[in-house]
């Protein structure tokens, strides 16, 4: 029987739905102590055909969407698509779907550390303007004091000599 993937797709989720329920409500096996049986049965048969029923038809949904997911696993494979002017199958381009988020949480990273370093070199280049204006009349004063100790004279006591 031949369908198209978006039917294969639908049936896929809806077979995962009722595989799920009916795992869930499955009657799988039965105790019974001494002649009292539990779950509501009265007969022992009655539990063995109920699980042996639950089991096959749990096999059977199984099969049927293991059945399913390979043919869409194969058509993935084989069909050919165009994207953006490049061809790839459709199975390359789910992979690349989940790749691009990978090549953005990358760019994110890359942005953000790049964005980090400018803010860290703006404010190391503020740091030193204020530390150069700073030292420049620090410096001053302190050569100045130096002369001053050395020399004897003050700054206003040197005198220009025109040549």
């Amino acid at each position: 029987m031949e369908m198209t993937i978006t039917r294969a797709l639908s049936e896929l989720k809806m077979l995962d739905k009722r595989i799920n329920r009916t795992v869930d409500e499955a009657v799988l096996g039965g105790l019974m102590i001494g002649k009292h049986i539990q779950h509501g049965f009265q007969h022992q048969e009655e539990i063995e055909k109920k699980a042996k029923a639950d089991d096959q038809s749990i096999q059977a949904l199984i099969k049927r969407r293991n059945a399913i997911k390979s043919a869409i696993v194969v058509s993935n494979a084989t069909t050919t698509i165009d994207v953006a002017g490049v061809s790839m199958t459709v199975a390359e381009a789910i992979e690349r779907k989940t790749s691009i988020e990978y090549d953005i949480r990358y760019l994110r990273k890359l942005k953000k550390v790049y964005t980090e370093l400018v803010d860290k070199a703006e404010q190391s280049r503020t740091n030193q303007c204020r530390c150069k204006k700073e030292a420049r009349p620090a410096f001053r004063n302190l050569v100045w004091k130096r002369r001053k100790n050395t020399s004897g004279c003050q700054p206003r006591d040197r005198q220009v000599v025109p040549r």
